[in-house]
């Protein structure tokens, strides 16, 4: 399959590994090699999530040894993101047995990690224009950003002590005030808000949840599990705020922070919007395309 990509004078090939022309021991057997460039310019990958991660990776593996540049503005190396709302929220587990390639992997591998944020990427002009102003030139590009929170849009959305949950600095942040004793509501019962709540608990915070619908998680695993959930919750002292009328987002949203208005009073209470709570949506909206 011949891959032209725009750009005439340097044709891109993607051959099967078993064709003749394709070093196989290079390939490590894989059903596709990608065929060393001739123009020079990297291939960008923006996003440094687990899908980047894993895509810089690959390339070595598969023994691409062309430049590649990780394209991103969470600070820090790819990684999973699990942990943040169980073992390392609980600080039972760091998080570098979940990074996608060690910190020092990139450098030894030449991956250049580049912390910057894609504003337009130009495919005529093969050109990415960042954040900063720069202009980085590419030869291929893999948009890979992932996904981001939803925030609120409603009032009181920005008082303090209210916390959303995705990067690890969210996570930080929650767990330098999840003392015990504390009081915290999370927002959304979804399978992330269900383990921040539980988490927080073990931490011995006493926490109340607003959720739509009856039982938590009964959107995806139905009223039965969901009240099995629900009733684990209870027994270890969760307050279970359902509302079986499923208002919107915006109202349950906004029933929580009057919730934290009336309760403000206390130092100790504090908001939590799980990333299930507020559910995320496509971080590539930031990102301009222009057409070709």
């Amino acid at each position: 399959m011949d891959v032209s990509d725009g750009q005439k004078d340097t044709p891109r090939l993607i051959r099967p590994a078993t064709d003749p022309q394709i070093d196989t021991d290079r390939c490590g057997g894989t059903m596709f090699c990608m065929a060393e460039r001739t123009s020079g310019n990297p291939i960008v990958i923006i996003g440094t999530g687990l899908a980047g991660g894993n895509a810089a990776a690959t390339l070595r593996d598969e023994g691409f040894a062309g430049p590649v540049v990780l394209l991103g503005h969470e600070p820090g190396v790819p990684f999973g993101r699990p942990p943040l709302s169980k073992t390392y929220l609980r600080a039972e587990e760091e998080l570098d047995g979940w990074y996608v390639r060690p910190a020092g992997w990139y450098a030894d591998h030449d991956v250049e990690r580049r912390s910057d944020t894609a504003v337009t990427v130009d495919p005529a002009a093969h050109t990415i224009i960042l954040a900063s102003g720069q202009e980085l030139a590419y030869d291929k590009v893999l948009i890979a950003t992932g996904g981001r929170n939803r925030q609120l849009n409603i009032p009181g959305a920005g008082l303090p002590g209210l916390h959303y949950l995705r990067t690890k600095a969210e996570c930080d942040a929650i767990k330098a005030e999840a003392a015990k004793g504390r009081r915290a509501v999370v927002i959304g019962m979804g399978f992330i808000g269900c383990e921040v709540a539980a988490s927080l608990t073990q931490l011995g915070v006493q926490v109340t949840t607003v959720f739509p619908g009856e039982e938590p998680l009964e959107r995806v695993l139905g009223g039965q599990v969901g009240g099995v959930v629900g009733a684990f919750h209870r027994a270890h002292g969760v307050d279970l705020r359902p509302d079986p009328a499923r208002v919107t987002t915006a109202a349950e949203m906004g029933a929580a922070l009057r919730a934290y208005r009336a309760w403000a009073g206390d130092p100790s209470f504090r908001t939590m919007a799980a990333a299930s709570g507020s559910p995320i949506q496509p971080r590539a909206s930031e990102q301009s395309v222009t057409p070709s």
